[in-house]
């Protein structure tokens, strides 16, 4: 994104394991993106959220009180949208789910609390273009 260019709305999703500390980074992002009016989406349960297009747009009396609070808000899974449960019992890619919703969001990018299998999933869906990503790891790998 270039400098000067206006960011409108910013999805967020945690993914994989639980850890402390992932509804801080949900207060973080929302109380300082808010402010500038821009427009928050927290996808719930992860990347699973994201493909079924389930969010809450998240204002700033959601984003209070979250530091004292354990777990994530959000919610989590370790879906990978790439193998997404399917109906006959296999998998199936959703990728193209994600792009499209995002781009119906009108999202800027997304932000991605996650471990190693997270950042994997954000680089397949970036090899599919049109979704900017920002990861923050909580791995201890």
């Amino acid at each position: 994104m270039g400098q000067n260019r206006k960011i409108n709305a910013v999805g967020i999703l945690t993914a994989g394991g639980d850890c402390p500390g992932l509804n801080a980074v949900i207060r973080a992002v929302a109380k300082s993106l808010l402010p500038e009016g821009v427009r928050v989406y927290g996808f719930l349960e992860g990347f699973r959220g994201l493909v079924e297009n389930r969010y809450i747009e998240l204002d700033d009396l959601q984003a209070s009180g979250l530091l004292t609070a354990g777990g994530t808000v959000l919610r989590t899974s370790r879906d990978k949208p790439h193998k997404m449960p399917a109906s006959d019992g296999g998998t199936e890619n959703r990728i193209g789910e994600i792009v499209h919703n995002v781009e119906e969001l009108g999202l800027d990018c997304v932000v991605c609390l996650g471990g190693g299998g997270t950042h994997k999933n954000v680089a397949r869906i970036m090899e599919r273009g049109g979704v900017n990503f920002i990861t923050i790891p909580k791995t201890i790998d």
